[in-house]
Order: structure tokens, then C-alpha cells, then sequence
């Protein structure tokens, strides 16, 4: 029998979940929508991963309410400011407000290619199906709106109540994240009084896809470890 019951959800904006009804895309409103789905599912307590962004609204949602989290997993994380302006195509593009109303009418499918290489070391996995899946999420109606309203959601710098989480916490990452970089790893671990930190050499922002076999068994390991 399987060890853990897994559930996977977009938040508002993501996949086919559609934009928030009002435009609000701020950490605190994908932690309280969490904290309301997983109230109306019926899941009381769990462990808890999320990877880039969602990995940010994770460890945000656990310092606001510990009570419900077992467990934490990391994966190439937000949390800590950015340490350089570099970034991948189809980020920087978003930056160019004066492009802002063609953006959601028309999406490059070259952007979108590129955009997602960036978040690879091994380019297979930027194939054109994987293309045409993130094309199809990206264009579902509202969702070229969300990147732009999420672009100007202002960032607020929480990294320093980092250290206050003290429950178990495996902390991932791709040595070659050019999203954000291993560097931010390092500073999770540091800063995380009770956590396990794994870097796995040549692979990018997902080590979920890259190394799907390994990171699965890493996080099995971890959550069945007695702590």
C-alpha cells in the first residue's frame, strides 16, 4: 500500500483553478485559500511541500499555523531577496509594463519554450509537450491577467521569520537553479533550527522532474523518518 495519500492543487491563477475574483494575489491570500480548502477537504493535519513560489506560501503557512503542519518540505524555495536581477525570457518580459496589454491578448509559444529551458539543466524536458501543457494553462481565460497582476503585487521580506519554524524540514535544491540559486538553500539550512539539507548536482528549478526517482525517495525517507 502507498505510504502517504497525496493531494495536488493549483492555487487561484495557476492551472485551471482561474484568477482570484478580486485580483488578490498575495501570500497571505494563498495562505488563508489553503488553510479554507483544506478545512472544507477535511484534512486536519499533513505534511506540506511546495516547490518555488508555493514552497514560499508553504513555510508561510506554517508559521501561521504550526498546529496543522507535521512535517515541511522545501523545494528550490522563495523566501529570500533576490541576489542578482538575472532572470529566465518570459520573466523579464513581464517587466516591460508597456507591454503589459498585448500580453494578455497574445503569448508567444518562443517565450514560453524558452522560459521553461530556463528551469532545466537537461533540455528533454522542455519538450514540446511539455510546451504545449504550460501554452494551454497559460492562455486558459484570466490566467495572461494573472501575470501581470502578480507582477505587481508588492514583495514583502518575511525572510527573517524564517528561523522561527522549528518544525522538521527537508530542504531541496538544484545545484543549477538559475531561478534561485543554491546560494538560498544554504541560507533555509542555516537559518531553519531543525532541518535536512539535500543539493543535487546538475539539475535546475524542479527537481521533481529531473530527478523525479531520487527527490520522491529522498521525501518518502524523510517523512517516514522517526524525528
Amino acid at each position: 500500500p502507498a505510504d502517504f495519500e497525496i493531494i495536488a492543487m493549483d492555487l487561484p491563477g495557476f492551472g485551471l483553478t482561474g484568477p482570484h475574483p478580486k485580483g488578490i494575489y498575495s501570500t497571505e491570500m494563498s495562505v488563508q485559500f489553503l488553510d479554507d480548502f483544506l478545512t472544507k477537504i477535511g484534512v486536519d493535519t499533513f505534511h506540506l511541500a511546495g516547490n518555488s513560489m508555493g514552497g514560499g506560501i508553504a513555510w508561510a503557512y506554517t508559521l501561521a499555523h504550526p498546529e496543522r503542519v507535521k512535517k515541511l518540505v522545501l523545494i528550490d524555495a522563495g523566501g529570500y531577496p533576490k541576489e542578482s536581477k538575472k532572470t529566465i525570457s518570459g520573466f523579464k518580459v513581464l517587466q516591460y509594463k508597456f507591454l503589459n496589454p498585448l500580453i494578455t491578448k497574445i503569448t508567444p509559444r518562443s517565450i514560453i519554450k524558452q522560459s521553461l529551458a530556463g528551469t532545466y539543466v537537461d533540455q528533454s524536458f522542455a519538450n514540446e509537450k511539455e510546451v504545449d501543457l504550460y501554452m494551454d494553462m497559460i492562455c486558459r481565460e484570466g490566467n495572461r491577467q494573472v501575470l501581470i497582476d502578480r507582477m505587481k503585487t508588492p514583495r514583502v521580506d518575511r525572510s527573517s521569520s524564517i528561523k522561527n519554524i522549528t518544525h522538521p524540514t527537508l530542504v531541496m535544491w538544484g545545484a543549477e537553479d538559475i531561478i534561485i540559486p543554491a546560494t538560498h538553500a544554504k541560507k533555509f539550512h542555516k537559518s531553519l533550527p531543525n532541518s535536512e539539507l539535500i543539493i543535487y548536482p546538475n539539475v535546475g528549478h524542479l527537481p521533481m522532474d529531473e530527478v523525479g526517482e531520487q527527490s520522491a525517495e529522498d521525501v518518502r525517507r524523510f517523512l517516514l523518518d522517526k524525528i
